[in-house]
């Protein structure tokens, strides 16, 4: 009993350290560290944009049209009078939205099919890894455009042309990642207890691929934003007055050498909140990678 005490107390504090080790390793990136804060101000006024913004983004007001920033409007007006930095704020929800779930549905489903593809290497497996091949002749940007293209604008054709093509990215990272530890001892022991495979594909092989996830899932955040940014100045995405973020750089391309502040400023944002993600990314590589991971 002592034993058995002991150890779960080794094991408690073993994790503890994992945890302040992830923690000090990451806050040392003083440029992931700075990248994370960056995305969450950007979250955060993006989830304000929701409830709150300076002014209305859909209503024009022609008498103010094209006014350059100012301290009335701090990133000036669009060619309908519109306030600028209201238009972003609003817009956030959309742009960051549709991605974030457009991700954590392409991620889900990706796993799934990953998993299993790793784990069963018969039949099953070479289904699922034939038909994610297929998907991945094209790159990401090239397939959500031609799905956008079949589906139509809108939101939910957006979600799902951004979705689809990140499944089979998701597939395949997870299926090499699976085929890694799926003969390690403690798959081998759940195998002797007569454990089922989804009982230990979800048990016992995804708790120690999960950091992998994660990071891949933050730096497709980056791409996903960008994206669903692409296929709204393209006119394929989320349709004008919505503010999304590319929308309203596409919106505004015809203005970009007599009122440049117009298309820079919403494409300047796109261009650090993706960079942020993508940091970000390298950031928690470094900290939860077991690898290279200062323990400390």
């Amino acid at each position: 009993m002592i034993e058995r005490e002991t150890l779960l107390k080794e094991m408690n504090e073993h994790k503890r350290t994992i945890k302040i080790a992830t923690w000090k390793t990451f806050k040392r990136n003083k440029i992931s560290f700075l990248s994370s804060l960056i995305i969450l101000g950007v979250g955060a006024l993006s989830v304000l944009g929701i409830f709150y913004t300076p002014y209305d983004p859909y209503k024009p007001s022609f008498s103010e049209a094209l006014m350059p920033p100012s301290l009335t409007h701090p990133l000036g007006t669009d060619w309908l009078g519109r306030d600028i930095l209201s238009r972003i704020i609003a817009g956030g929800k959309y742009t960051l939205g549709l991605a974030f779930v457009a991700i954590v549905i392409g991620a889900t489903i990706g796993t799934f099919l990953g998993l299993a593809s790793g784990y069963y290497l018969g039949l099953i497996g070479a289904t699922i890894q034939r038909i994610t091949e297929v998907f991945l002749i094209l790159p990401t940007l090239i397939m959500a455009t031609l799905f956008a293209a079949i589906l139509g604008t809108g939101l939910l054709s957006t979600l799902l042309a951004v979705a689809i093509p990140i499944i089979p990215v998701y597939a395949k990272l997870v299926h090499s990642a699976t085929l890694r530890v799926r003969n390690e001892d403690y798959i081998e022991a759940a195998k002797l207890l007569k454990k089922s495979g989804p009982y230990i594909m979800f048990n016992h092989i995804l708790p120690n691929i999960l950091h992998i996830i994660i990071v891949q899932t933050t730096y497709y955040m980056g791409t996903g934003i960008l994206t669903v940014s692409a296929l709204g100045f393209l006119g394929l995405g989320v349709p004008s007055p919505t503010p999304e973020w590319g929308t309203i750089v596409g919106d505004a391309k015809g203005y970009i050498f007599s009122y440049p502040y117009v298309v820079f400023i919403p494409g300047i944002l796109i261009a650090i909140v993706v960079v942020a993600f993508n940091i970000l990314g390298d950031g928690l590589r470094e900290a939860l990678d077991p690898k290279l991971r200062r323990l400390l």
